[in-house]
């Protein structure tokens, strides 16, 4: 499972991802049939559905692109062994191609299965998240954090020289900023006081 640490808003952004790959792979099996013995068949195209399959393997395709990061955050990989009895881990996301070729790794309830429990474990961390963000030391550690969120949104790294330049930047006018709001505070408590 990936250990960084993300907002709500972007665990919920890759559950909405996950969502959408997986309707559209549903959406995608409803024209097709399994085809051959179980461990060599795939999914093909029914009759007469070819022209749909076409479109809708490339609107899975782009959806698949950005539901990849919420498998990966999640962990639900698909652990599956290959020819020569190697283990091989497969992101639904980014395999979900092999259900439509012969000797398929994965098949379609596979990747479903896979795509609920990603979006299950997404939506749970992004409660567990808001509800963090919402406290006292949430708010604390989003000020403490932004300079970095700065930085990154720059584009820079965080060794390269800007991106040291831009973080100290931004951490040094909020250290200013918040001594000016904590000295003014304390001169008005003394006029009014003395």
């Amino acid at each position: 499972m990936d250990e960084r640490r993300y907002r709500s808003r972007d665990y919920d952004r890759m559950a909405d991802e996950v969502r959408a790959f997986r309707e559209k792979v549903s959406e995608l099996v409803e024209h097709t049939a399994f085809f051959g013995p179980p461990g060599i068949g795939f999914e093909t195209p029914l009759e007469g559905q070819e022209g749909v399959v076409g479109r809708l393997r490339g609107e899975v395709s782009r959806l698949a692109g950005s539901a990849q990061v919420g498998f990966l955050v999640t962990g639900s990989l698909i652990q599956t062994a290959r020819e020569t009895g190697q283990l091989t881990t497969l992101n639904p996301a980014a395999s979900w191609m092999t259900m439509m070729q012969p000797k398929a790794m994965l098949g379609r309830e596979d990747i479903i299965e896979a795509a609920n429990l990603a979006e299950g474990r997404l939506r749970s961390l992004a409660r567990q998240r808001e509800s963090e963000e919402r406290s006292v030391a949430g708010k604390i550690a989003a000020l403490i954090r932004f300079p970095k969120h700065v930085r990154e949104l720059t584009g820079y790294s965080a060794d390269s020289k800007a991106g040291k330049a831009t973080t100290w930047s931004v951490g040094a006018l909020m250290l200013g900023v918040t001594g000016s709001l904590v000295a003014s505070g304390i001169w008005a408590i003394g006029t009014y006081v003395f």
